[in-house]
């Protein structure tokens, strides 16, 4: 989650134009291993077809998996939904990254101020 003051870095940040890459780690139940290939050749959602940039899934025990999706446009609940395109049960659902921010070991209930190199490449999305 960013906070922000600057409505114009919002929409730029936002807007499926920019492209600003958001990855997420779903921790899945099924066969994470055999949707991977499926995700990365594209699935059709009820809003239209999600391509994610890039898709990973690391076993955890048996049918359960850490699910890494990387998309650009950040649809509502688009992860979720294409998760449950996949057959894939969604246990937990975390965005790891936004654009050059990470999210990191940062403590659950935790903020931090953004990095001088973070404040730098979020002011050149969009531009």
């Amino acid at each position: 989650l960013l906070l922000t003051t600057d409505g114009e870095a919002a929409h730029r940040l936002s807007h499926p134009s920019s492209e600003v890459e958001r990855t997420y780690v779903a921790t899945v139940i099924g066969k994470a291993d055999a949707a991977v290939e499926i995700a990365m050749d594209g699935v059709v959602l009820d809003d239209g077809p999600v391509f994610p940039k890039r898709v990973e899934a690391r076993r955890l025990g048996r049918d359960r998996w850490d699910f890494e999706v990387t998309i650009t446009e950040g649809r509502k609940r688009e992860v979720r939904r294409l998760c449950s395109a996949l057959k894939l049960g969604v246990e937990r659902l975390v965005r790891i990254q936004f654009g050059p921010v990470e999210l990191g070991d940062l403590p659950v209930g935790s903020t931090r101020k953004l990095t001088p190199r973070e404040r730098t490449r979020l002011a050149a999305v969009g531009r």
